[in-house]
C-alpha cells in the first residue's frame, strides 16, 4: 500500500538471467496512463517490468495522486533481487 504519484524501485536478476516481473495497482494490469517507463505490457494486456540488469526501475508515474493505492509485483521465476523503493509524493497542482 502506498500513497504516491510515481514508485521507483532499485532491482536486479540475482542468477544473472532476465526475470519477468508482474506489476499491479489496485488489483489490475497498470492503467497506460499511469505506466512508468519501465512497464512493458504481454500479449494478454498484463503489465509487467523485464529485470535485465542491477538498476533502477520507473514503475509508476501515475497521472492523479490518490490516497490508496496498492502495488502489487509477482514473479514466478527465481532471482528477483529488491534493494530500495522510492515514492515521489508531489501533488500536480490542478489548473
Amino acid at each position: 500500500r502506498y500513497r504516491a504519484m510515481e514508485v521507483n524501485s532499485v532491482m536486479k536478476p540475482e542468477q544473472g538471467k532476465p526475470v519477468r516481473v508482474y506489476v499491479t495497482q489496485d488489483g489490475k494490469p497498470v492503467a497506460r496512463k499511469d505506466k512508468g517507463s519501465d512497464i512493458l505490457y504481454d500479449p494478454q494486456g498484463r503489465s509487467y517490468l523485464l529485470l535485465d540488469r542491477p538498476r533502477m526501475f520507473n514503475i509508476l508515474k501515475n497521472s492523479e495522486y490518490a490516497y490508496r493505492r496498492v502495488l502489487k509485483l509477482a514473479t514466478a521465476q527465481p532471482g528477483m533481487g529488491i534493494y530500495s523503493f522510492t515514492f515521489v509524493s508531489c501533488e500536480k497542482p490542478k489548473k
